[in-house]
């Protein structure tokens, strides 16, 4: 089923805010609606980040699939009971490589379009000769650190949004199995599991 922007159902920020609640109980039998995932994938593409780099990826994971086994042998102990009652869960992935790839796309594109002007201390020559060359200068430890704040920035909207729509979410912690999630996806080094 579709359902348009228009049609889903609206709740104020602060209260969103106020009630929201982690859920760690499901109803194994229900699943969430795929309208209501790209809306929740949506709110947390729609973070904050610097320079339109968009370094926050998801990889959204089915009861039905085939890593859904693999997956579960990597959540930790005390949240297993969450995984299998949950329908859908959202792997939250921080592309390191996105700093280094997309940023001269990123704030080329920004200063050429006029979001980055002159009247705020930028202009298209600032961020080619000046920006980017010092951005792409900062040790990747630092660059890991910025963008998993970013990343933390998406999750928190993708919860809000969660909550929102009355779905049922809480953060889980993989630790059983070190680098498991990693392997079961064949994810480069570059993609630091959030």
């Amino acid at each position: 089923m579709s359902i348009s922007a228009s049609e889903i159902p609206g709740k104020d920020l602060l209260q969103a805010i106020g009630d929201r609640r982690s859920i760690r109980y499901f109803d194994p039998e229900r699943t969430v609606e795929d309208w209501k995932i790209q809306t929740i994938l949506q709110a947390g593409r729609l973070a904050s980040c610097q320079g339109n780099i968009n370094a926050t990826e998801a990889i959204v994971v089915t009861k039905d699939s085939e890593l859904w086994d693999e997956i579960e042998e990597c959540v930790s102990g005390f949240n297993v009971q969450l995984f299998t009652q949950s329908s859908h869960i959202i792997i939250w992935l921080t592309n390191i490589n996105a700093w280094y790839g997309r940023a001269n796309d990123g704030l080329s594109t920004l200063a050429l379009s006029g979001a980055l002007t002159k009247y705020h201390g930028w202009n298209y020559e600032f961020s080619m000769t000046q920006t980017i060359p010092r951005l792409m200068s900062f040790p990747t430890e630092r660059t890991d650190l910025l963008l998993r704040f970013e990343t933390g920035l998406a999750v928190s909207q993708a919860l809000l949004t969660s909550f929102s729509l009355g779905v049922g979410s809480c953060l889980c912690a993989f630790g059983r199995k070190p680098q498991g999630v990693e392997t079961a996806f064949g994810l480069p080094p570059h993609y630091k599991f959030t």
